[in-house]
């Protein structure tokens, strides 16, 4: 799975190279992470964290207004949640869950003339391929992390994840740009229908596109 994820976003990349209306680029920003913890009985938000997003960026001019945006993402997703809030009761038991992952959105973009810039707005799916976890539980704030494996069996995690990126934003012709978005997942990473596990992220990310003159130039 992570080659075929790693060999689509790579064909993304590439066949756009041979539009003259693409544009290539970097890209990176800063994310409030969150992985809700739903069980038959009760469903555990928790809190946001910060986490990052960072990699490669592709638009391709379809008309005017309409291109496609692809990116290759390294994020960092999860969560934290307690288990237990009343110490009279029982112990406090807290969650801390950070997973690595190589992540593919591509989204349908408008853009709208403002100024010397453009306003956008796009819409997609992406996938992601979890890389690496760090499960860490605290008991009355003391403890360690978990040896959290990924797998198919009920007590492992899934490594594909994938849902919905919304963003709007702002850029210059000259290359920079800056937008905000939103990606709900819709892939439940535990095995185990019973207890599911949504990551879900939010935030604000820079990016540069050199300019298609520049890169045929530089080619």
């Amino acid at each position: 799975m992570k080659k075929l994820i790693c060999g689509f976003a790579a064909l993304l990349l590439s066949s756009t190279l041979v539009t003259a209306q693409t544009r290539i680029g970097i890209t990176g920003g800063l994310q409030l992470i969150n992985q809700p913890y739903q069980t038959p009985y009760h469903t555990f938000t928790g809190s946001d964290m910060t986490g990052f997003q960072a990699g490669l960026v592709s638009d391709t001019r379809l008309s005017t207004h309409w291109s496609i945006r692809s990116q290759l993402l390294y994020a960092c997703k999860g969560g934290q949640y307690t288990l237990a809030t009343q110490a009279t009761i029982g112990p406090v038991v807290e969650r801390i869950k950070r997973i690595n992952y190589l992540d593919v959105p591509v989204q349908l973009v408008y853009g709208l003339k403002i100024g010397p810039g453009q306003a956008t707005l796009g819409a997609g799916p992406y996938v992601g391929y979890a890389l690496s976890m760090k499960d860490k539980v605290l008991i009355d704030g003391q403890g360690g992390f978990l040896d959290t494996e990924f797998g198919s069996e009920s007590y492992q995690q899934k490594r594909l994840d994938y849902g919905l990126r919304v963003s709007v934003g702002y850029e210059l012709p000259s290359g920079p740009g800056i937008s905000l978005f939103y990606e709900p997942g819709f892939a439940n990473i535990n095995n185990d229908r019973l207890y599911k596990s949504k990551n879900t992220a939010y935030g604000l990310s820079l990016h540069y596109l050199l300019k298609a003159k520049d890169r045929v130039r530089s080619e």
